[in-house]
């Protein structure tokens, strides 16, 4: 973002300790499996059939999971300016004239959402539906199908630890979409509202 645009909101990503927590045992326990099933069939190779080197790697890998977890989440900020909505970290931005609703999921709603876009990753595409909270979003179906694969991985920026999210419809812009996890959903909501013209 220029200098001469001073953000309205911004906001920096976080990673909790409980996530990296199971980051970690997730990257070690299926290092550990594929050394333990190489060691049963006897394919293990020296020096990998040794158990303290098979452990000191599936830890090293656990912590590589780890950091690149953190680095991808930490560096990454939400900015709204008076024009835009700026995610950093390859995201992109949407010209926030574009955004014709916004609206706020919690909880289940935005593992459903999640859900879907994810879902919308698969051959052949889906119809999403959006309802609840995020109806406000569209009363139609959004097709994904004909929606290229990166644009949804590049507009769900939300992992699964942050249970409050922001949704933008955008129809106008190549990714028409976004679901963005926040810790301040209200603020965020208000500040897209604000710069889009949006009744609150």
């Amino acid at each position: 973002m220029s200098n001469d645009r001073p953000p309205v909101y911004f906001e920096r990503h976080w990673v909790p300790w409980w996530a990296l927590l199971a980051i970690f045992a997730g990257f070690f326990a299926f290092v550990g499996g594929i050394e333990l099933l190489l060691d049963l069939t006897g394919k293990a190779k020296p020096p990998m059939d040794a158990p303290l080197l098979q452990i000191a790697v599936a830890a090293a890998t656990g912590l590589f999971g780890v950091l690149v977890t953190w680095a991808s989440h930490v560096f990454r900020t939400i900015a709204v300016d008076e024009f835009r909505l700026q995610i950093s970290g390859g995201h992109g931005f949407v010209l926030l004239e574009d955004i014709t609703a916004v609206a706020i999921a919690r909880g289940s709603e935005v593992r459903r959402l999640r859900d879907d876009m994810s879902l919308a990753l698969s051959p052949g595409g889906l119809l999403i539906p959006l309802g609840g909270a995020a109806g406000a979003v569209g009363t139609g179906m959004v097709g994904v199908s004909a929606i290229a694969m990166a644009r949804y991985a590049r507009s769900m920026i939300a992992s699964f630890w942050m249970h409050e999210d922001v949704v933008a419809y955008a129809p106008q812009d190549s990714t028409p979409l976004w679901l963005i996890g926040t810790r301040h959903p209200e603020e965020l909501a208000a500040a897209i509202k604000r710069g889009a013209g949006l009744a609150g």
